[in-house]
């Protein structure tokens, strides 16, 4: 009797086992929000006059001590002689309450006076104090009463306290308190109300303070000019831009100043207004065409040469000519030089964007320059560093390739990173020496560099060695090494993460579940799992084993039949209650079980707790009846409960996550064109961001659908979802539909995922989860250095728009639980490849002996770390249907997961890669 009930609750924990693959979620805060960053530009800050700016600049002084412009004042009338001039009189009158025109005390009056031409008795106006004022026809010029009081005068429904009378106006409110008397109060948007010369309209100063309160420090540009007065704008002189960093003017920049008149070019190049004059049709018969090494750089990478052959009106070469280079706008060159008729000079690429037009000039025996050569250079904007490897720059690889490495936690640069072009080192690659590239000399440089403390590696090269698609290989000691094969972008960022055999710190969290709907005695065993956020990849690649963590032991059965099933082992954040059902006909006691499992402790976000009913009728059944994906369409789910974080902050240990809301059986997946043999877990999941896919997520419902279920490729059922309400309310609908092949018959597919990302069809009232074209599985091969795959397309599928291959050193841990051994395995991520398209295999390049583990070509060598070590290599690719601007070349990779729809995963075991 024990051992037959023994088997018979065995499938009942068929849903929680399966190996548990440790491909830990991406745990992430739902309690952060994203904060955009302030990015300044000049707009708004142009408005403010220039030349009043820059009379401010060059001064270098502030505006102390002063006070506020005003259409009124209140004049000084303790001065002998003085006399105030009345714009507004009090008229005689026989009336009661006069007014005081002109002056227009709003909302204020006066109480009943019967005396004619009366006066303000008692008041006190503080700081004006006109001698020799009549009570009759007295006037207050424009004035403007800062901080007075009306002292012992009754004004009904009127209080004026510490007012300004702007243009002798009281405005229909009371004021706060305007410390600096500059006319602005904190409420009025003053962000410094001692400074008198700070407050909202203020002129912004370059003095390192936010004067005219709109939440910039300086930051702003003003045009400037250095040439002769009334140059600029005329020919080819033009304005620059001058821009306040941290108090301190910077140079003109992009200024273009007069030159030297050239003949032949047809520009006033010396801006008197007027083009070549003075110039002979043919003084010299001089030819040449001007060359340069790039016709595109990305800004502040790298160098690059102009140069120009010169020859006479017959063909033949002329040396020793005076032969200048000018850049319009200005930007310096190095000294000309020259081989025979040759002449060229280096040049840094500009910090800035824009358009260099050089221009090459040679003096003839007449004195007059000459035009010998024009040519244009494109400078584009280098992509800023990310949590994610962005590529761009120049539409084609010419001649440069600048790479910018960082820390991917912390985004800080990573100096002493180490970069190669191609797949092995070369002893000499490049040529950057231009005088050796007109002699034909061979190459002289590496073909790796090293990053300088601003994280940057530039390549660059006067022959055709860096041109068109190159195979990129960034690393650094103790980060991951991530290559791009056959990537055209002139300039790439490359965040890099850390790789540790360390296990990362965690924190452990036990409880329970609150508020159970009818928990005994209805023929139902409750129960529930606990989970933490994860990330739209890991929806992608869900399976049941993915959702439990760390086994435990449980006795399920309490009172006397307890003898009869002893310990079982089971996931740690199974949660179950006490209860009491019906087995056999008889009573039992169900005994509880509390959840136990770990978070990161630097990164975590709410916990989930999600449950549901299971009939005992399925407890009953044979072990060999049901299979997992049965027992998971067994599972009714039926509440769901979320423990905030500031709750988990606060304690580890005794939680209880209430089960706030019902869930609502309102989805329906559909699924076409599944692959044979595959088994289907449909998903719908919440965003906790209230995008679709984007932020953190949590499943609101989900069901297992057994291969032998699906009929030519088709499948349906109804799963559950959150009403929008409580806790729930705003978030995010997705949902997913992933092949699993852990069932097929062939080998190579027992890891093979293939999943749809579904965007769009769900709501608050439920919806339908739509799945049409999955990707094949892929079958995936080793061969030394070389990993391939089989391509994942269908007839029915879209294309694939890029493959990630990552190396991954697998640690196994086992451990007992129980009577039962349970192994687990966690993934340290070696080497990141990336190829576009679908190539279908990568060659992972050898590396150069000086790199970090290049003893074993970037991995590890299993043979020294413990014997459970092994190496894995895992293929996965991607279609971007929500992407429309993503490619390979000039794209950001955060694509990867806001622009996924469709995805096929598979990974093998791999020896160790020799070199």
């Amino acid at each position: 009797m024990g051992v037959a009930m023994s088997r018979d609750w065995l499938p009942f924990l068929l849903l929680f086992l399966g190996g548990c693959e440790t491909d830990n979620p991406a745990y992430i805060d739902i309690q952060t929000a994203d904060a955009g960053s302030s990015t300044w530009t000049d707009a708004g800050h142009q408005s403010a006059d220039a030349a009043q700016r820059m009379d401010a600049i060059s001064d270098d002084s502030a505006l102390e001590d002063s006070a506020t412009e005003a259409d009124s004042a209140l004049m000084d009338s303790a001065s002998e002689d003085s006399a105030t001039e009345a714009d507004s009189a009090q008229e005689d009158s026989a009336q009661e309450d006069s007014a005081l025109e002109d002056s227009e005390l709003e909302d204020s009056s006066q109480e009943d006076s019967s005396q004619e031409d009366s006066a303000l008795e008692d008041s006190a106006l503080e700081d004006s104090e006109p001698e020799d004022s009549e009570p009759e026809d007295s006037a207050l010029e424009d004035s403007e009463l800062e901080d007075s009081e009306l002292e012992d005068s009754e004004l009904e429904d009127s209080e004026l306290e510490d007012s300004e009378l702007e243009d002798s106006e009281l405005e229909d409110s009371v004021i706060e308190e305007d410390s600096d008397g500059d006319g602005y109060s904190v409420a009025a948007g003053d962000c410094d109300d001692q400074d008198p010369s700070v407050h909202p309209g203020a002129i912004e100063l370059c003095d390192g303070i936010d004067n005219d309160c709109d939440g910039f420090v300086d930051g702003f540009s003003v045009d400037c000019y250095e040439g002769p007065g009334g140059t600029a704008g005329t020919g080819i002189c033009a304005y620059g831009k001058m821009t306040c960093v941290d108090g301190v003017m910077g140079d003109c920049a992009g200024q273009t100043l007069p030159q030297e008149e050239i003949c032949g070019n047809n520009l006033d190049d010396d801006c008197d207004g007027e083009e070549d004059e003075e110039c002979l049709s043919d003084p010299c018969g001089l030819e040449g065409e001007l060359q340069l090494t790039a016709s595109c750089m990305s800004q502040g990478a790298g160098y690059g040469v102009v140069s120009v052959s010169i020859t006479d009106e017959n063909g033949r070469a002329v040396e020793d000519l005076d032969v200048q280079f000018s850049v319009t706008p200005d930007w310096p060159l190095g000294a000309v030089q020259h081989q025979g008729s040759i002449y060229y000079a280096v040049f840094q690429a500009p910090n800035f964007k824009g358009e260099l037009r050089f221009t090459a000039t040679a003096s003839c025996e007449s004195g007059q320059r000459v035009s010998v050569g024009e040519k244009t250079l494109r400078v584009v904007e280098r992509p800023t560093p990310g949590a994610s490897i962005r590529t761009g720059g120049c539409e084609e690889l010419d001649g440069l390739l600048d790479v910018q490495v960082v820390d991917a936690e912390t985004l800080a640069p990573i100096e002493g990173a180490v970069a190669m072009l191609g797949n092995e080192p070369q002893r000499s690659a490049f040529i950057q020496d231009f005088g050796r590239w007109l002699n034909n000399a061979n190459p002289n440089l590496l073909n790796d560099v090293q990053t300088d403390d601003q994280g940057v590696a530039v390549f660059w090269d006067l022959g055709s060695a860096i041109q068109g698609p190159q195979t990129l290989t960034v690393g650094a000691e103790g980060y991951e090494y991530v290559t791009l094969q056959d990537v055209s972008a002139s300039s790439v960022a490359i965040p890099l993460k850390r790789v540790s055999s360390t296990p990362p710190e965690t924190v452990s969290m036990s409880g329970k579940f609150s508020n159970y709907n009818n928990l005994s005695s209805d023929n139902y065993v409750d129960m529930g799992i606990t989970l933490m956020p994860f990330d739209l990849e890991f929806l992608a690649q869900i399976n049941v084993d993915r959702l439990l963590s760390h086994y435990n032991t449980w006795t399920p059965i309490g009172g006397f039949l307890s003898g009869f099933i002893g310990e079982l082992a089971v996931p740690g954040n199974l949660c179950v209650p006490s209860q009491t059902e019906t087995l056999y006909g008889m009573s039992v006691d169900v005994n509880a079980h509390p959840f136990a499992l770990s978070r990161p402790a630097s990164n975590y976000g709410a916990l989930l707790g999600i449950s549901g009913k299971l009939p005992m009728s399925a407890i009953t059944a044979s072990i060999s009846d049901f299979s997992v994906s049965a027992l998971m369409s067994a599972l009714s789910l039926e509440q769901i409960g979320v423990l905030p974080k500031e709750s988990l902050a606060q304690s580890t240990g005794n939680l209880t996550v209430p089960l706030s809301a019902t869930l609502q059986k309102n989805v329906t997946c559909r699924m076409q064109n599944v692959p044979s043999e595959a088994d289907v877990f449909c998903v719908a999941a919440g965003d906790w961001s209230g995008a679709n896919g984007t932020g953190p997520l949590f499943p609101m419902g989900f069901t297992s659908i057994s291969h032998t279920l699906i009929e030519s490729g088709e499948a349906s059922a109804t799963i559950t979802s959150v009403p929008s309400t409580g806790r729930f309310a705003g978030i995010g609908r997705i949902g997913a539909a992933v092949a699993l092949f852990s069932q097929s018959s062939t080998r190579a597919f027992k890891n093979a995922i293939s999943a749809v990302l579904v965007r769009s069809g769900l709501d608050a009232s439920g919806g339908q989860i739509l799945a049409q074209t999955f990707f094949k599985p892929m079958q995936i091969t080793q061969s030394n250095r070389v990993i391939s795959w089989t391509s994942p397309q269908s007839s029915s599928s879209p294309d694939v728009d890029l493959c990630r291959v990552e190396l991954l050193q697998t640690i196994s841990e086992s451990y007992e639980v129980g009577e039962t051994t349970k192994t687990e395995t966690r993934d340290v991520l070696l080497w990141t490849a990336y190829v576009g398209g679908d190539s279908g295999s990568i060659s992972f390049p050898v590396l150069p002996g000086s790199w970090p583990r290049s003893d074993a070509n970037g991995l590890v060598n299993t043979v020294t770390t413990t014997e459970n070590d092994r190496l894995s290599a895992r293929v996965t690719c991607y279609h971007l249907g929500l992407s429309e601007v993503f490619t390979f070349d000039h794209g950001d990779f955060a694509e990867l997961i806001s622009g996924l729809t469709h995805l096929s995963s598979n990974r093998v075991n791999s020896s160790a890669f020799s070199r």
